[in-house]
């Protein structure tokens, strides 16, 4: 392995801890929220997915296929290692479109049930508003039947 495909594996490597460290942040933020995380979190928890996946395919062409046509020669099997390569890459980009799409459909879930939430303390606080008026007015006109103001 030659010293430019070392420098690049180290710079890959330092990205990949510094996404998968504030990953580990943010995934303990969201077990500890549970229901209540807020979307935010969620979908930059998605996107250091996304970030990640093509940095673990850089990383694995850099060091297991380099290695793979570096120690065996004309071994006639780069060609097939690279479409093997290609195939897990594709794989795995279409399982990452379909975990983004499941954490869309989530904060979409959760954001639904926040605003009827509201809807429902609205409604409330209208109903008790209007609760409060009618009270007001009753007691205004008792008082007044009976002389006291």
């Amino acid at each position: 392995m030659d010293a430019e495909t070392q420098r690049q594996i180290g710079e890959l490597d330092e990205l990949r801890s510094a996404h998968k460290g504030r990953l580990q942040v943010l995934e303990v933020q969201a077990a500890r929220s549970g229901n209540s995380t807020p979307p935010e979190v969620v979908n930059e928890i998605g996107d250091i997915k996304t970030k990640l996946v093509p940095i673990d395919a850089a990383l694995f062409k850099l060091t297991y296929v380099g290695n793979v046509r570096a120690d065996i020669p004309g071994n006639g099997r780069g060609d097939n290692v690279g479409r093997a390569v290609e195939r897990t890459l594709e794989r795995e980009r279409r399982a990452m479109v379909a975990r983004q799409s499941d954490v869309e459909l989530l904060t979409e879930v959760r954001l639904t049930a926040a605003m009827d939430a509201m809807r429902s303390t609205v409604v409330t606080i209208g109903r008790l508003a209007i609760a409060a008026i009618i009270i007001a007015v009753a007691t205004a006109a008792y008082m007044l039947a009976r002389g006291g103001l």
